[in-house]
């Protein structure tokens, strides 16, 4: 099942949080249950089919999706590699230069300390974009 389709399976945003998949699934699952149609067995077998696409469905957004993941970059289905490595670099080019900024204007131990930290984490951007 493509990955669009189970977002609209499941009436939900692809921008949606892990948490608001979670929502939608339950309360699809709430009024789809076989249970609820009784005696009428033809409205029962619509159900469970009903449900087992919408739990296939759940199971391929949680499959693709780990739960740490719950910026945009995941939300449109493909991720670009452009807008991938792009974001991070441009992070790692302004964590050094408040950096370079911060050595200039305040080379007190505590702007050494500053931006030492924002060195580390302008290199851990770029290491991500390498990735």
């Amino acid at each position: 099942m493509r990955l669009d389709d189970c977002y609209r399976l499941l009436e939900i945003n692809p921008r949606a949080s892990a948490e608001e998949v979670k929502r939608a699934h339950r309360d699809l699952t709430k009024v789809w249950h076989p249970d609820r149609f009784g005696d009428d067995a033809a409205l029962r077998r619509k159900a469970e089919e009903k449900l087992k696409a919408i739990n296939e469905a759940f199971e391929t957004i949680r499959g693709w999706r780990p739960e740490r993941a719950q910026d945009a970059s995941f939300a449109s289905g493909v991720r670009s590699r452009r807008r991938e490595t792009g974001r991070p670099a441009v992070y790692a080019l302004l964590y050094a230069a408040v950096a370079i900024l911060i050595l200039l204007r305040r080379p007190s131990p505590a702007g050494l300390v500053i931006a030492l930290v924002l060195f580390v984490v302008a290199f851990v951007f770029i290491a991500r974009a390498r990735r």
